[in-house]
């Protein structure tokens, strides 16, 4: 028996040291697996040794013998799923679970994947899985490091700087013949990154990637103080705009993903009902959407880390050639709420189901007995569910927003107004009263205040002179959590009229809370960490009661 053997059988210590027999090491804490740098080379080995020249170098005869000794193999499954875990996952029977943060500090070191020294550990690890036959247990490493990549954005920038990707792909056998041709997109299953042909700032806010290398220091970057999200700066009454595009596309999230970022918008063609027509010529009209589509994910990158865009101006000089109702591409002000419902009409994201249920009534009192006259279920409805001014003036203070994903419309009507569902199979039917009751369940839901209206302004001659703006600050409830329909939406922005003419977001992001703020007093955009949600609603920008758009996902 040589001595990796006799070490892997728990018979002498790596490097002749203390406490580092095979046993001890996979009881070690993950402090202790981070900082220790001469332990890898012998629960992992390869035929170089590495770095440590005390380390057994791999021989084919051990190969040989890890590929059929049963202790040895036990003692390697044992080793494997003990560094998985250091790096934040379990496998549960068919499973393989993210348990623990990806980007996690003990004692002031960043631990597991955050810690780029163990991207190299990584390649060793899954290379000696292959060698001697364990390509499922290696397989699981590298699914994890997809999921881990997938998930958090700023360990993916630091794996494509670090250049492992290519490398970790050529432990497994199956993905050899893509190495020098990959598509980021398929792996990871995030969105397409290009290379971005401008130098420094240019007319569109974009800003050289080398620039701000030297701004970063050797511990925590700016990015990762503010969760690794980058928002943009404020340029021309922007604020309304760069809100909604951080609450939507700042955190990962597979519904905006498939629906704006990677939708196929061809399939537009087939559509009958297109909530928003860019050009007569249909050609023409999907290649201006495919245009935005590109901005939105220059612009997405640009939070999530992974490109730099300073400005909404590119995105609002192609919004001009596919206008909505309002000016975006201008500079003027506008409201958020309009902006989101252009966006998603843009994309068509049809993604709710709604059933109206239509009643009339002859009856005046509150107990009234309503008939049921139609039914409409809407399998592709707008996920946006709109509470108007109206509504909110008239419901009780803190009122729980979640309930308004069934919402009831009553009308009384004049006699010369009587509502007749049928006139041409029943004309004697009629009703003095008119309800609706709308009913909606998606995967991703938001909840829009209308908290501004206008009141009509005569002169003592009756006439009109101007409209007055009222703004109704009125506090709701925005729970964490909600049911909806039997699945279960968390709480991840807010968008918040300050009450000028300004906008700002709280964010969600890794169980925190967040603040960002495009325009705090001329300077660069802001983002503040909150922390819990107890804390967000306390906050100084009133999410409850100045919260405009509240997203659930």
């Amino acid at each position: 028996m040589n001595k990796l053997i006799k070490f892997y059988y728990n018979l002498i210590p790596a490097n002749n040291k203390k406490n580092y027999f095979f046993d001890d090491i996979v009881s070690w804490s993950d402090y202790k697996l981070e900082t220790a740098h001469d332990y890898i080379q012998w629960l992992f080995p390869d035929k170089t040794g590495g770095v440590n020249p005390k380390a057994p170098h791999l021989t084919p005869s051990d190969i040989k013998k890890f590929k059929t000794d049963r202790v040895l193999r036990r003692n390697v499954v044992q080793a494997s799923l003990r560094m998985l875990l250091f790096y934040g996952f379990v496998n549960e029977g068919t499973e393989v679970k993210q348990i623990l943060p990806l980007n996690r500090r003990e004692r002031g070191r960043t631990i597991g994947l955050f810690s780029t020294h163990n991207y190299r550990r990584l390649t060793r690890i899954m290379s000696f899985l292959r060698k001697i036959n364990m390509e499922y247990l290696s397989a699981i490493f590298f699914l994890s490091l997809c999921y881990a990549m997938r998930s958090n954005h700023m360990f993916l920038k630091k794996v494509l700087k670090q250049k492992s990707l290519p490398l970790w792909m050529k432990t497994q056998k199956s993905l050899k013949p893509y190495i020098t041709n990959y598509d980021i997109n398929k792996i990871t299953e995030v969105i397409p990154m290009e290379e971005e042909e401008s130098e420094d700032w240019d007319e569109w806010g974009y800003w050289d990637e080398e620039s701000e290398e030297s701004e970063e220091s050797e511990g925590e970057t700016e990015l990762e103080k503010t969760c690794g999200v980058r928002g943009l700066d404020y340029t021309g009454n922007s604020c309304y705009m760069d809100s909604t595009l951080l609450s939507v596309f700042a955190i990962p999230n597979s519904t905006v993903t498939n629906n704006i970022l990677r939708k196929n918008l061809g399939e537009l063609k087939s559509v009958n009902n297109l909530w928003i027509q860019c050009n007569d010529n249909m050609k023409q009209d999907i290649k201006r959407r495919r245009a935005i589509q590109k901005a939105l994910v220059d612009i997405t990158n640009s939070m999530r880390g992974l490109k730099k865009v300073r400005y909404c101006s590119n995105l609002r000089s192609l919004i001009r050639q596919c206008p909505g109702t309002q000016a975006f591409h201008e500079r003027g002000t506008q409201d958020a709420g309009e902006f989101l419902t252009y966006l998603f009409n843009l994309f068509q994201v049809d993604v709710a189901k709604t059933v109206r249920r239509t009643y009339g009534s002859n009856d005046t009192g509150p107990n009234a007995d309503w008939k049921l006259v139609k039914r409409i279920v809407d399998r592709k409805a707008s996920p946006i569910i709109d509470i108007v001014a109206t509504t909110i003036l008239d419901m009780k203070a803190k009122t729980d927003i979640t309930t308004f994903t069934t919402q009831t419309l009553v009308a009384d009507l004049v006699e010369s107004e009587r509502w007749y569902p049928d006139r041409k199979n029943a004309p004697d039917v009629s009703f003095s009263r008119r309800k609706e009751v709308i009913k909606t369940k998606s995967p991703y839901l938001v909840f829009s205040l209308h908290r501004t209206y206008g009141i009509p302004k005569f002169d003592r001659k009756g006439n009109f002179r101007r409209i007055d703006k009222v703004n109704l600050w009125k506090k709701v409830k925005a729970p964490e959590s909600m049911r909806s329909r039997g699945q279960t939406l968390h709480l991840t922005a807010i968008v918040i009229h300050t009450g000028g003419a300004h906008y700002t977001a709280n964010f969600k992001c890794r169980g925190e809370w967040f603040s960002y703020d495009d325009n705090p007093i001329g300077r660069r955009h802001d983002i503040q960490f909150i922390g819990s949600y107890k804390n967000m609603v306390r906050s100084e920008s009133r999410p409850l009661t100045h919260g405009t758009l509240f997203f659930y996902t």
